[in-house]
């Protein structure tokens, strides 16, 4: 299976064996009750595009990294609080969207993806944005960091 789209019907978890898809690239789960992606998310390392918006996610694996093939993910409007250190190993992630959650930094390795193009984290709790962020980035087009309360 290529895609796995379970938009929009009020799931509150996903099986512990998500991480079995092997050949899975498209993963849509937006639109329902989810709290959490189960850890398992990050053994699919074929994944290209993960999409949790519009849930009530309040973190992401910690082993995110392990997505080496990831070009997109996005997690708007839900309430993570942390980014863990790992998404650096993401080398290939180029759209990141994490607007509207409850971040209130950013991992120092964010900055350091190569292929990262798109940056959105509008409407968090962000105080301020690192003096050297994004500075090895060097095919970023388009960043917001609007609403904040810097």
């Amino acid at each position: 299976m290529r895609t796995l789209d379970l938009q929009g019907n009020d799931l509150k978890s996903l099986p512990d064996n998500l991480g079995g898809l092997s050949e899975l690239k498209y993963l849509r789960l937006r639109s329902n009750f989810l709290t959490s992606l189960p850890d398992s998310t990050t053994q699919i390392s074929t994944l290209y595009e993960l999409g949790g918006s519009q849930n009530f996610l309040q973190s992401i694996p910690e082993d995110i990294g392990n997505l080496v093939n990831l070009h997109s993910m996005f997690l708007y409007h839900n309430a993570i609080t942390k980014i863990p250190d790992s998404i650096a190993k993401c080398v290939n992630l180029r759209e990141l969207g994490l607007a509207w959650n409850e971040l209130t930094s950013l991992p120092d390795g964010i900055g350091d993806l190569p292929e990262l193009a798109m940056f959105f984290a509008n409407n968090n709790k962000l105080s301020k944005i690192p003096d050297d962020l994004f500075s090895n980035a060097k095919r970023i087009q388009e960043m917001s960091f609007q609403r904040n309360g810097m």
